[in-house]
């Protein structure tokens, strides 16, 4: 998921960069979310101590990287169906960057939250190689449900996810594509896909 200095713990900051919220409706939004003491400043949040992280050098990660890094958790978020927010924490001095979530992170079968992939409806942009391991699990052929079941095979609780979720799996695919899709209708290619290959 990147590096903790380009990286922020709340999936609802990057929409103050990439969208035209009034930053008044942003605060209230991010303090109904998770608090009003999450409200401390993004740089003191982002910052390791580290006095020349290229958050403060090259504004432009701050606007595109990470906005990029959040639409990937987004989507992962998507996949899952995880209606709950995953929590980052920077371990000491080595800068490792670990996502915790809930144990419940896959959701209802049957369900397909709308507003989980929001984020990518209102940014529009996304990593080239992301766009194409999506394209290439919907596409097949081998599809993402038939890795994660061969991934989880031999593990000694299988099975792990039953066959809903892995069907579910495949669905939510192709409507993280649609968005992708969508968003190509009104944005032109090379501002929906960040080349990254």
């Amino acid at each position: 998921f990147g590096r903790a200095t380009y990286d922020e713990d709340s999936l609802l900051t990057p929409l103050r960069q990439c969208c035209t919220l009034r930053l008044s409706t942003f605060n209230t939004l991010l303090s109904l979310h998770i608090g009003p003491k999450r409200l401390s400043h993004a740089m003191r949040e982002s910052m390791a101590d580290d006095p020349i992280a290229p958050l403060l050098t090259e504004p432009h990660l701050l606007a595109l990287n990470r906005r990029v890094e959040k639409v990937l958790k987004v989507v992962r978020r998507c996949l899952e169906l995880n209606t709950f927010m995953p929590h980052s924490v920077v371990l000491f001095d080595d800068l490792d960057y670990v996502v915790r979530v809930p144990l419940n992170t896959f959701g209802k079968t049957m369900h397909d939250e709308p507003t989980a992939i929001q984020p990518l409806m209102q940014c529009c942009v996304i990593r080239l190689s992301t766009f194409n391991r999506l394209f290439s699990f919907h596409r097949g052929p081998r599809h993402l449900s038939d890795l994660m079941r061969e991934s989880m095979a031999n593990d000694p609780v299988a099975p792990v996810l039953i066959e809903p979720h892995l069907k579910a799996l495949d669905r939510r695919v192709g409507k993280v594509l649609e968005v992708v899709r969508l968003c190509l209708e009104s944005n032109s290619p090379d501002l929906v896909f960040l080349d990254d290959l």
